[in-house]
């Protein structure tokens, strides 16, 4: 059985995001045996470039739209637990600006940014946004 593609544990207000995970879905949120999940994304250029002392500032603004559909096939397997489904679709919205400081470690270039990350549609969530810090 698929719990979802969420990797939100609990409530808080800062996260590390993950590519290809919906980011406010919480873990075990949704349950189907068969899932579908699209992401598109957008990735800006540098928007400009200052370098000093070995930390560079290059700022780049990413725009993500994540889709996510499943059904439950035999419902009967969580019958002592109350669930929710993903067959209404699972939207998700995201804007992030990332690389607003880049430094170079033992494994190349790592950036950090932070984003706005939006669940709208039929499973919406009340909250406007959760930010996030990009890893």
């Amino acid at each position: 059985m698929h719990t979802g593609y969420g990797i939100r544990p609990k409530q808080r207000d800062l996260y590390i995001t993950l590519p290809g995970y919906l980011q406010t879905m919480r873990l075990y949120e949704l349950f189907s045996d068969r899932a579908l999940n699209l992401t598109y994304s957008h990735l800006t250029g540098p928007l400009f470039e200052y370098k000093s002392n070995g930390i560079h500032f290059t700022p780049q603004l990413s725009l993500n739209q994540s889709f996510a559909n499943g059904n439950l096939r035999n419902g009967s397997i969580a019958h002592n637990i109350g669930f929710k489904t993903m067959e209404k679709g699972y939207l998700e919205a995201c804007m992030e600006i990332q690389n607003l400081i880049k430094y170079k470690s033992g494994f190349g270039y790592q950036g950090l940014g932070i984003g706005a990350f939006y669940r709208w549609g039929f499973i919406q969530i009340l909250i406007f946004g959760i930010l996030s810090w990009l890893i």
